[in-house]
């Protein structure tokens, strides 16, 4: 049974006193220097990857997602963290109020870790955060170098308990597992597929659809702009008709009126 099907209490990892130091001073906060996304792209990246899971994947009730947020590994070591670009935590509920992940307060660890490389950085999430999701168990981790347009896969081997690098589908996109989606690149972007279909990033979504919506509202007024002009065309058509009854009513009441003078002028001669 998974996590997120299991009927059991959840774990939460819950801020204590043992979390702050002598001085008062929280010991594991959210505004670390490696938690802030390297540029405008990492920071959109982390927001769509946080969106499209959460629409279909994370129940808050029962999983959350993340955007660079610090997850501490070591308890009592603040300098031993990590924060992915997102992540994916099956059985540990969501929390808004969370400014960071204690691992051992749970022992939940992510399933899935996204990075997006950036310009002279490219060790970090190569060589050293590889090294740190392999020594905790995160199942799948994926990074994205946008300079090269490069998506590399890793999957770690349940045996060994190492990463291997996994190799891509005929659609270049790869299965996780853990999320039940497809991980792939759209317009040289990284990107997240259900059924093979595109999830596009909401703000992309809601235009999609207005823009739809507006086309359908346009498509319907032109409908009822043309079924109106028919019902006028008709009313003229109408109206002609009665006036055409009306002149033939005039002329049968003209002729009546012609038969009746001619059959008294008839009855006159004939009483002669």
């Amino acid at each position: 049974m998974t996590p997120e099907s299991s009927p059991v209490a959840l774990p939460r990892d819950e801020v204590g006193a043992e979390d702050y130091d002598a001085e008062g001073r929280f010991l594991y906060p959210g505004d670390v220097e490696d938690a802030m996304p390297e540029g405008n792209l990492a920071w959109w990246l982390g927001v769509y990857l946080v969106q499209a899971i959460s629409r279909l994947v994370a129940d808050p009730a029962r999983a959350s997602v993340h955007a660079n947020m610090p997850i501490y590994y070591v308890k009592g070591a603040p300098r031993r963290h990590v924060s992915p670009d997102a992540f994916y935590l099956p059985g540990v509920p969501m929390d808004r109020r969370r400014r960071s992940y204690c691992l051992w307060k749970t022992g939940v660890v992510p399933q899935v870790a996204f990075e997006v490389l950036s310009r002279h950085h490219e060790h970090k999430d190569e060589v050293r955060n590889r090294a740190i999701y392999q020594e905790l168990g995160v199942g799948e981790y994926y990074w994205f170098d946008p300079e090269r347009t490069l998506l590399t896969a890793l999957a770690l081997h349940p045996g060994t308990k190492r990463y291997r690098t996994r190799r891509p589908d005929a659609a270049g996109r790869y299965a996780s597992a853990a999320l039940g989606l497809e991980v792939g690149l759209e317009d040289g972007l990284l990107a997240l597929y259900h059924a093979g279909r595109y999830l596009e990033p909401l703000e992309d979504l809601a235009l999609r659809l207005r823009a739809e919506g507006a086309a359908a509202l346009a498509a319907k007024d032109a409908e009822l702009a043309a079924k109106n002009a028919a019902l006028t065309a008709k009313d003229a058509e109408l109206t002609e008709k009665d006036a055409e009854l009306a002149e033939k009513d005039a002329e049968i009441e003209a002729l009546r009126r012609r038969l009746g003078r001619k059959d008294g002028e008839a009855r006159e001669g004939g009483s002669r």
